[in-house]
C-alpha cells in the first residue's frame, strides 16, 4: 500500500511511485492485451506529451468522450501528469445534454472515440482540438476543415521523441470534473482534486483490503467514479491489477472473471440481480473472487444467496461523487446488520438531520449530510454554480439528497432520494432533463418524471403528460421522440397522459402524489417493453 502524505498525493504521482516499485507486475489486462506497472507509465506519459505538443497546458479542461478501453486509461493519466483537468463525458449522451456538457465544462480539448464525435461540436465553440481515437481499425473519418485543429490519437503519440514529461500537477489541482445528474436544474459539474480522487482510493484499497496480489475486475464505465475510484484508484494505491472489461454483459460475466482470474469485482445492484436470475451452473464458484462489492446493499436473504450460489462473501459501500465514499460494509459487518451500507470511516462525519438541519435521534429517517475533519477530502465546489455549491455546503455540511437512518450501534440504513433523480441501472437520470427534452414536442404542454420500481432492482423511468388543447399524441410517438434526442437510459419506460399535473398554491408539481398513484396503478400504464418488445424498446 502506499503511504503517501497528502501533500504528494496525485494521480500521476502515484503512478510514479507504483512503476518505481513494482515495474513488471500487471497494471491493466483488456482482451488479450496485459500492461505493466512501467508499461503504463510510459504510455501514459507518450500521451501527456502529445497532448503538451498540442497545446494543452495545466489546467486546461479536456472533455475525454470515450468507451472502456487501455488507451481511455492512458489519456486520463496524462491530462493527471500534464496538470489538465479530465472531464469525463457519458458516451450514451446526445443532443442538448452533450452540447451542455461540451460548452458548460470550459473544454478546450476534446479526447473521443471516432464513432462519437458528435454532432454538436458547434455549439462548443470554445473546443479548439479534436483528438480522435480510431475504433476497430477502421480507416478513420475525413478529418473536417472546421477552423478547429484535429489530430488523431495513434499518430499524435507516435511522434514524441524520447523527452517525456513529468508530472506537473500538485495535489490541490484539480483532477477532475465529474457531472453529477441534475435535480431541480441542469446537470452540477463537481470539481475533484488530485488529493481528494487518490484519497478517495486509498480508503477504498484499505477498507477492502486490497493487496499486490488482487486482480479488481470492473465492466463499469471509466466516465463514472465508481469504476474510476472503486477500481482504477484504488488498484493504483494498493498496487493491484485492473481486469477491465468493455461493459456489463451477463453472459460474459463468469467466463471473465474466470479467465482473469479476478479477486474482487464491483456491481450495480441491478447488475447482481441480472446475475442472480441466470439459471444455476456448476461453474457458479468455479473462480478465484474473494469478496464482491455490490452497490446498493443486498437484503440479507438475497446477500446469503448470492454468497453460498457464488461463493464469496458480499461487501457493499455507500458514496458520492462530491464526498467519495464515507461508509463500507466489509467482511467484518456483522449478518444481522445488512442490509447496511456500513459504518463512517475516518475522517468522515455524518448526521441524520431532518429539513431544518437538526439532527434526529437513530432509527429516524431524514437526510444525510457528510464533512471532513481533514482537508482535501470533499468537492472543491460546482463549476460554475456558485450558488449551488453554497446551498451544498449549508451550514458547513454536504447536503447529500439522500435519505436513510443510523442505528444506536452506528450503522447506517439507505431509504431512499431526496433528490428528484431517477436511479435507473446505475445512472443518476435527471428528472429536470427528461422533461426539458420532453416538453420540446409540440404536443407536449408539461411534463412530470417520477421513478417506478423495476424488476430488476432501483427504478424505471415513468412520465406523466398534459397534452397542448387540440393535440395528440401516442405513446409509441412520443418514444420515439426521446429515443432520438437523449440516451437510452432516459428513455421513459412507463407513460402516462393526464388532464392536468397536481401542484401546489406555490405551483410546484406534487411529484410524491404521482409516483403514489403510479405505483397504485402499475399494471394498467403503458409499459414501451412490453407494448414495443424488450430488445426493440432498449435500442
Amino acid at each position: 500500500m502506499l503511504e503517501l502524505p497528502i501533500t504528494e498525493r496525485t494521480f500521476g504521482g502515484a503512478l510514479f511511485e507504483q512503476a518505481a516499485r513494482q515495474p513488471d507486475r500487471d497494471f491493466l489486462v483488456f482482451d488479450d492485451l496485459r500492461f505493466s506497472y512501467s508499461e503504463a507509465l510510459l504510455q501514459s506519459r507518450r500521451v501527456a506529451a502529445g497532448l503538451l505538443s498540442k497545446g494543452v497546458q495545466k489546467g486546461d479542461h479536456v472533455a475525454v468522450l470515450m468507451n472502456n478501453h487501455p488507451d481511455m486509461v492512458w489519456v486520463l493519466f496524462a491530462i493527471g501528469i500534464v496538470g489538465a483537468v479530465a472531464v469525463p463525458l457519458n458516451t450514451a449522451a446526445k443532443g442538448d445534454l452533450l452540447a451542455y456538457f461540451l460548452k458548460h465544462s470550459r473544454s478546450t480539448t476534446l479526447v473521443v472515440d471516432e464513432d462519437l464525435v458528435p454532432s454538436v461540436l458547434d455549439q462548443a465553440p470554445q473546443i479548439r482540438s479534436v483528438v480522435l481515437h480510431g475504433v476497430g481499425g477502421a480507416a478513420g473519418m475525413t478529418l473536417p476543415e472546421d477552423g478547429r485543429s484535429w489530430w488523431r490519437l495513434e499518430a499524435m503519440v507516435q511522434s514524441i521523441g524520447q523527452t517525456l514529461p513529468d508530472n506537473a500537477a500538485r495535489f490541490c489541482d484539480p483532477q477532475l470534473v465529474l457531472y453529477t445528474s441534475g435535480t431541480t436544474g441542469p446537470s452540477k459539474g463537481a470539481i475533484c482534486s488530485h488529493a481528494q480522487e487518490q484519497t478517495g482510493g486509498l480508503i477504498m484499497a484499505e477498507q477492502l483490503r486490497y493487496t499486490p496480489d488482487d486482480v479488481l475486475y470492473t465492466c463499469l464505465p471509466l466516465f463514472h467514479a465508481n469504476a474510476l475510484r472503486v477500481t482504477l484508484t484504488a488498484a493504483l494505491w494498493s498496487g493491484a491489477s485492473v481486469a477491465l472489461a468493455r461493459r456489463f454483459s451477463a453472459s460474459n460475466f463468469w467466463s471473465d472473471i474466470r479467465r482473469y482470474r479476478a479477486t474482487e469485482f464491483n456491481a450495480l445492484g441491478a447488475m447482481a440481480n441480472i446475475l442472480m436470475q441466470a439459471p444455476a451452473s456448476a461453474q457458479d464458484a468455479d473462480h478465484h473472487l474473494r469478496i464482491c462489492n455490490i452497490v446498493p446493499a443486498f437484503p440479507n436473504d438475497k446477500r446469503v444467496e448470492f454468497e453460498k450460489r457464488f461463493g464469496t462473501k458480499v461487501t457493499s459501500l455507500y458514496g458520492s461523487t462530491e464526498m467519495n465514499c464515507p461508509l463500507y460494509a466489509t467482511e467484518d459487518t456483522p449478518a444481522s446488520k445488512w442490509p447496511t451500507c456500513g459504518r463512517v470511516v475516518p475522517p468522515y462525519e455524518m448526521r441524520v438531520v431532518d429539513d431544518d438541519d437538526i439532527e434526529l435521534p437513530p432509527g429516524q429517517i431524514g437526510e444525510w449530510l457528510i464533512r471532513s475533519t481533514e482537508p482535501w477530502h470533499a468537492f472543491q465546489g460546482y463549476l460554475d454554480m456558485p450558488a449551488e455549491t453554497v446551498a451544498a455546503w449549508r451550514n458547513g455540511w454536504f447536503h447529500s439528497g439522500d435519505r436513510g437512518y443510523v442505528d444506536e450501534q452506528g450503522y447506517w440504513y439507505f431509504s431512499d432520494r431526496k433528490k428528484e433523480t431517477v436511479r435507473r441501472r446505475g445512472e443518476n437520470i435527471s428528472s429536470y432533463e427528461v422533461e426539458l427534452s420532453i416538453c420540446k414536442h409540440p404536443a407536449v404542454l408539461e411534463a412530470a418524471v417520477v421513478p417506478v420500481a423495476s424488476e430488476l432492482g432501483e427504478d424505471d423511468v415513468m412520465v406523466f403528460i398534459v397534452l397542448r388543447d387540440g393535440h395528440e399524441l401516442s405513446e409509441v410517438e412520443l418514444v420515439t421522440f426521446c429515443q432520438d434526442r437523449m440516451a437510452a437510459f432516459m428513455v421513459p419506460r412507463f407513460v402516462r397522459f393526464i388532464d392536468h399535473l397536481p401542484k401546489t398554491p406555490s405551483e410546484k408539481v406534487e411529484k410524491y402524489l404521482l409516483k403514489r398513484r403510479a405505483e397504485g396503478m402499475r399494471a394498467e400504464l403503458w409499459d414501451r417493453e412490453a407494448v414495443l418488445g424488450r430488445k426493440r424498446a432498449r435500442a
